[in-house]
């Protein structure tokens, strides 16, 4: 049976079971206004569903329950992961996209110029989903809401790593030859080039927690007896459908002549995607 499994201690990040090249445990987040996204690896260390109903109510004299008024019920989403790098293009690459993702918490604005912050063109919406269990109900799109917030927090006694990055400086010509190949001239030219370069170091297991706010985009109740009026939706929520996998295959059975079975064997061809089951994902016996 295939597990989900975290890194414990100073586990090198080769320890990685279902999740490399696995594009279904993957986080994902989009900035909405944008359209930017980015994507972790989906070794989740804390997660929470939780529903809150607002409820007003107002205290009657000569009744001993109050009469209440039905206000609303909100989604929060909180979300814990780690990020483990192997090696050094790996930690800059990862850091790379902690930053993206720390960037999506701002806006849009008209202008590049801090003067013009008044002028607000989109506010930062967050698709995010992560296999089903963050995921829209009915066809297992992203969920759409805002991050009350991200806390970054590397794991500093784990160690990390020295990263270098070099951006592209100047150029110096020094001399220029003519060099002839065969019948043809060619010009050899000597340039000097200056590179900068920054140290940065880089921890090896980056911690990310956060809260999300869902704003839905379906209809959040009962309508005909169905919830989201729906059976596209209907208890399918909030765990979403899935993606059910659907192979083909070519099969050879050898049979005896009393047409018993002597063996059989069985040779997958190719496997689509199917939106929109009412199946959870189930586990590899």
């Amino acid at each position: 049976m295939s597990r989900i499994a975290k890194p414990k201690g100073n586990s090198s990040a080769a320890v990685d079971p279902i999740l490399l090249g696995n594009d279904f445990f993957k986080i994902r987040f989009t900035h909405l206004a944008t359209g930017n996204d980015v994507a972790f690896k989906g070794w989740v260390t804390e997660f929470s569903d939780q529903f809150s109903s607002a409820w007003t109510p107002e205290t009657v004299y000569g009744r001993m329950d109050p009469l209440v008024t039905f206000g609303g019920t909100q989604r929060q989403i909180s979300l814990g992961f780690d990020i483990v790098s192997k090696n050094t293009a790996e930690a800059e690459a990862n850091l790379i996209k902690v930053n993206r993702l720390i960037e999506f918490l701002y806006p849009v604005y008209d202008s590049r110029s801090r003067d013009n912050q008044n002028t607000l063109k989109a506010a930062p919406l967050i698709g995010l989903k992560w296999t089903n269990l963050i995921a829209g109900a009915q066809k297992g799109e992203k969920l759409v809401g805002y991050l009350d917030g991200v806390t970054y927090a590397p794991s500093m006694d784990q160690g990390g790593f020295m990263g270098t990055p070099q951006e592209a400086g100047t150029e110096e010509p020094l001399f220029e030859l003519d060099h002839q190949v065969g019948t043809q001239t060619f010009k050899k030219q000597l340039y000097k080039r200056t590179l900068t370069s920054q140290k940065v170091y880089i921890p090896k297991t980056l911690s990310l927690s956060l809260s999300y706010t869902v704003i839905h985009t379906h209809l959040m109740g009962w309508a005909n007896g169905k919830f989201g009026g729906s059976d596209n939706i209907n208890g399918k929520f909030p765990n979403s459908a899935g993606k059910r996998m659907e192979s083909t295959e070519f099969v050879q059975r050898i049979v005896d002549t009393q047409g018993k079975l002597v063996t059989e064997i069985a040779a997958q061809t190719s496997a689509t995607e199917s939106a929109n089951e009412h199946d959870v994902l189930a586990s590899n016996e």
